[in-house]
C-alpha cells in the first residue's frame, strides 16, 4: 500500500525526525510505500518581549553563537530528510495514497492551535487512522469550554481505528468516540533502532559523559546549571548539552545531526533530560537517566515512565540531584514491558492497514 503519514516531521527537533524515520523504517518492513504529507501550519503570533535589555541580550556573544548553531542546524536538519524521509505533496492533494495514518507525537494538541491536517480534515484519502498520537498538553477537561468540540468530534469519528500512546489521550478519544483506543508505542521505542545501533556507532567523545538534553522551564536557570554541574563532578563526568547551546557545558553538540545525536546516547554514560524522546533514547540505548517532569510535560513523560515502571527516574525539582547518585536500571524489566506492548502495537498497524485494504 502507499501510506501517507501526517505528524510534524519538519520541525527543528530530533524526537520529531528520528520518530518519523522510526515509523518510516517499520511501515517500510511491512512491504509499504511511505510519505510524508506536507502541511502549512497556522501558530498564533507573539510580539515577544521588545524592552531594551532583552533587544540588547540578543546580541551578547552567547546569543550571537547560539543563532548560528541553530541556523546550522536548519540546514542538517532539513539535509536529514531529504536523504532519509520522502516527502510528497500536500495532505489534501490527491497522490494515490491507499491510506493516512496520522501521528505520531503531539499532533492532537490543540491547546494552542487548531489546523485542519491534525485530525485529516479533508485529507486525500478517505481512508485514515491514527498511530500513536498525544493531546500534549490538552486535557480531557478542556473539552467542556473547547469551541471546536463539534469539529473535533466530527474529524475524530471518521478514523477507521484509533490509538495513542498515553493514558490523557486514550481518555479524550474514548469521551470523542465512545470506544477505548488501543495503546501503542511510541515509532521510537517500536522500531528499537537495533540496526543503527551498529550503523550509527561513532563513539565522539573519549571522556565519560553525561548529557543535557532538555528545554525550557528549570532546565534553563541557574540552578539547573549549579545542580547538574555538581552531579556530573561528583561522578566524574564531563558534561554535554546536545541540540543547544549552553555556556556552563564542558562540551557543546548545539548543531548535532540526528545521527550524532544517536551516536551521543549511544556511548554516553547518564543522561538528564526533560524531553519525552530524550527519555525514550535512554530507554532504547539503557542508558542510565533522570527525567525532569514539569506541568507541560506530565500528560506524555510522567505517563510514559509510569506505564514502564520507571517512576524512579522522576525528578520533581532539581536540587534533589545533590543527593542522588547514577541510577541502576534493571533493564531487563523494562525490555519485557516494551516487548509485550511492541506486540500489541504491531497488531494494532497490522489490523488497522488490513480492514482498510478491505474495505
Amino acid at each position: 500500500m502507499k501510506i501517507g503519514i501526517i505528524t510534524y516531521y519538519d520541525v527543528v527537533n530530533y524526537g520529531a525526525v528520528l520518530l518519523s524515520y522510526a515509523m518510516k523504517q517499520t511501515l517500510n518492513a511491512m512491504g509499504h510505500d511511505v510519505v510524508f504529507l506536507r502541511y502549512k501550519r497556522e501558530k498564533k503570533n507573539s510580539n515577544g518581549n521588545k524592552s531594551i535589555i532583552n533587544r540588547l541580550r540578543r546580541y551578547s556573544p552567547n546569543a550571537i553563537k547560539a543563532r548560528k548553531a541553530e541556523e546550522k542546524k536548519i540546514q542538517i536538519f532539513k539535509d536529514f530528510r531529504i536523504k532519509y524521509l520522502d516527502i510528497g505533496d500536500f495532505y489534501d492533494k490527491q497522490q494515490n495514497l491507499d491510506l493516512i495514518i496520522v501521528g505520531s507525537d503531539q499532533i492532537f494538541d490543540c491547546k494552542y492551535e487548531f489546523n485542519n491536517y491534525q485530525f485529516a480534515i479533508d485529507a486525500a484519502s478517505d481512508r485514515v487512522i491514527s498511530y500513536a498520537p498525544s493531546f500534549g498538553e490538552f486535557r480531557a477537561t478542556d473539552l467542556t469550554s473547547f469551541e471546536k468540540k463539534e469539529l473535533l468530534k466530527n474529524a475524530i469519528r471518521k478514523f477507521a481505528a484509533h490509538s495513542a500512546r498515553d493514558n490523557n489521550t486514550m481518555e479524550i478519544l474514548e469521551i470523542l468516540t465512545g470506544k477505548k483506543p488501543d495503546r501503542v508505542l511510541d515509532p521510537v521505542l517500536l522500531y528499537g533502532f537495533k540496526k543503527e545501533k551498529k550503523d550509527w556507532n561513532e563513539r565522539l567523545i573519549k571522556d565519560r559523559y553525561l548529557i543535557i538534553y532538555a528545554w525550557g522551564g528549570t532546565t534553563v536557570s541557574v540552578e539547573f546549571a549549579e545542580n547538574v554541574q555538581a552531579f556530573a563532578r561528583k561522578n566524574g563526568l564531563k558534561t554535554v548539552s546536545v541540540g543547544d547551546r549552553r555556556p556552563w557545558c564542558d562540551i557543546n553538540y548545539a548543531s548535532a545531526t540526528p545521527i550524532e545525536f544517536f551516536e551521543l546516547y549511544r556511548h554516553c554514560d547518564m543522561v538528564i533530560t526533560n524531553m519525552f524522546h530524550g527519555t525514550c533514547f535512554s530507554i532504547i540505548n539503557e542508558k542510565p537517566f533522570y527525567s525532569v517532569v514539569m506541568p507541560h510535560n506530565q500528560n506524555k513523560l510522567k505517563d510514559l515512565l509510569e506505564y514502564l515502571d520507571l517512576d524512579k527516574q522522576i525528578l520533581y525539582t532539581i536540587d534533589s540531584l545533590k543527593e542522588i547518585e547514577i541510577p541502576q536500571i534493571n533493564y531487563s524489566k523494562v525490555k519485557e514491558n516494551l516487548e509485550s506492548t511492541k506486540n500489541l502495537s504491531m497488531a494494532y498497524l497490522n489490523k488497522a492497514i488490513a480492514n482498510c485494504r478491505k474495505e
